[in-house]
Parts: structure tokens; sequence; C-alpha cells
């Protein structure tokens, strides 16, 4: 995946837009820290793979 297809948009001082392939996903700040966490897990358990 390029720079183009992800990406992380902060529209105000809590709602970031998640970006991937074309896909808007809004988040607030919590969502995007409760999303965060998950990841970093999944990455030290090997549950998630990087891409």
């Amino acid at each position: 995946m390029d720079k183009d297809e992800m990406r992380l948009v902060r529209e105000t001082e809590f709602v970031y837009h998640l970006y991937i392939k074309n896909t808007d996903v809004c988040l607030t700040e919590e969502e995007l820290r409760k999303l965060e966490k998950e990841i970093r897990e999944g990455l030290e358990d090997g549950s998630a793979k990087p891409l």
C-alpha cells in the first residue's frame, strides 16, 4: 500500500479521518486511540500482521 492509498487526516481537535483506498472512516480521538491500542496489541501477540 503506498502513501496515497492510506492516510490519517485530523479535521478538528477531536475528529480524525482515516482514508484507506478511497474509503473515509471518521473517528473521534477516543475511537482512534482504541483502534491504535487494538492494532498495537495485535502486532505484539501475533494476531495482526503489518502490511
